[in-house]
């Protein structure tokens, strides 16, 4: 992301503090790894427009980069309270779910995000290996002993990157339009 469009965008952002612009500008500071000067303006944004899903939406992408998954929960849960039909957010806390070996509700969160977006390959195959994992698990004689996968074992090393990994992966990372 370019230094003049950071700039051009905190320009318009300054001229009316009250206006969208927050969120390209949040976007592309993320994009460029200033995430805290990103939560800060997503924060900003999501309180003066409340009522705003790609606020929230915008507030929970910078969380998962800076390592909140708690934080992002809770915005992706305040975004399906204003639009439930978002596919992003269910993907988003999905994912999350999976790394925190919530796998039921990552189950039910990627299937909705897929029903939504049946097109999405990455979803399909997110809620395959979701799938898979509570199938090894049921089947698995002795859960003391549950055999873990290494994508799991790294995210009881580090959650936090893992789920940057699997939201990069997933294209999470991209930015996606608003409404």
């Amino acid at each position: 992301v370019a230094t003049d469009d950071i700039r051009a965008l905190s320009d318009a952002l300054a001229a009316d503090p009250a206006g969208l612009a927050f969120v390209a500008l949040g976007e592309a500071l993320r994009r460029g790894g200033e995430l805290d000067v990103a939560l800060r303006v997503a924060l900003r944004g999501a309180e003066r427009h409340p009522e705003r899903a790609d606020a929230h939406d915008h507030v929970a992408r910078v969380s998962v980069d800076r390592g909140e998954l708690e934080r992002a929960i809770v915005e992706w849960e305040t975004v399906l309270r204003l639009a439930p039909g978002d596919a992003g957010a269910r993907k988003g806390l999905g994912f999350i779910c999976f790394q925190l070996g919530r796998l039921e509700e990552a189950a039910a969160h990627l299937g909705v995000a897929l029903a939504a977006s049946p097109e999405d390959g990455s979803l399909a195959a997110a809620l395959q290996t979701v799938q898979a994992a509570l199938a090894e698990r049921a089947d698995s004689p002795e859960r003391s002993t549950t055999q873990v996968s290494r994508p799991a074992l790294a995210a009881a090393r580090d959650p936090c990157s893992a789920a940057r990994a699997a939201l990069a992966e997933s294209g999470m990372c991209a930015a996606r339009p608003t409404t």
